[in-house]
């Protein structure tokens, strides 16, 4: 970060709201000074600050203050790599259409890697949380697919073919679509198959390349120490029950 930039704040202070932008004004030991277009400061540390791309149109404001998240209120920028690690089912359900529903509002195409099993829940779920008119008028952006179709078979997984494969899913779907695509897919417990860390390491300038607001969705139950730290070093936001934190991946879309 530097004096001059624009940023987004990720919570919210008083009078000023998650989402909202400004510019770095100062950068001390502990604390960024920040100022808003309506006059006031704001102090916030680092990791409560999402820089923003400058646009090359000043007017498009939309992408300056990145997409909605869909979760605890909070807009991201446009391509970033994010994790959920739900505590239950039903808060996975919860999260996964918040971010689907936020999607749909917002104009993008969203594909929804959900397990069979789970299709029902979530597409009443996703029902309850927008109105006919917001799911009616994104039918044909919506695409539910099993994440067996998204994620190769163990026998035939590496994570080079794995990436090859996803990007070629997500360039097939962007489209003509010019509000770009966002993505989430149960990973379950993909995370133990060799290269997969890999993968999840790699396909995180291809979502920035695609302009792909992705999602990943772990099963991470009896998870040791080591798996945490590599689900929350490699995405740039990290999701648990509706409470969002910043991961070890950058954020910023230069």
């Amino acid at each position: 970060m530097m004096v001059g930039e624009t940023v987004c704040t990720a919570i919210a202070l008083p009078g000023i709201p998650a989402g909202t932008t400004g510019t770095i004004k100062e950068i001390g030991r502990l604390f960024v000074l920040v100022a808003f277009e309506d006059g006031r400061d704001g102090y916030y540390p680092r990791r409560q600050l999402v820089s923003i791309p400058q646009c090359t149109d000043p007017d498009d404001r939309r992408f300056r203050e990145g997409v909605p998240l869909g979760i605890a209120d909070l807009r991201v920028p446009r391509g970033s790599h994010c994790c959920l690690l739900p505590s239950t089912q039903s808060a996975a359900l919860n999260d996964t259409a918040s971010f689907t529903a936020a999607g749909l509002r917002n104009g993008e195409t969203v594909v929804c890697g959900v397990p069979s099993k789970w299709q029902i829940a979530f597409a009443s779920c996703l029902r309850q949380m927008g109105t006919a008119c917001d799911l009616d008028a994104g039918r044909d952006r919506l695409v539910m697919i099993c994440p067996s179709k998204i994620y190769l078979p163990r026998a035939q997984f590496t994570g080079q073919r794995q990436l090859d494969a996803t990007i070629a899913m997500l360039s097939a779907a962007l489209g003509e679509n010019p509000n770009g695509i966002r993505a989430f897919a149960h990973a379950g417990r993909r995370h133990a198959l060799p290269g997969w860390w890999e993968y999840e390491e790699r396909i995180t300038p291809a979502l920035k390349d695609t302009g792909t607001t992705s999602l990943c969705v772990y099963d991470s139950s009896g998870w040791g120490s080591e798996s945490w730290r590599m689900a929350t070093d490699l995405h740039a936001y990290v999701v648990r029950d509706g409470l969002v934190s910043r991961g070890g991946a950058p954020a910023e879309q230069e």
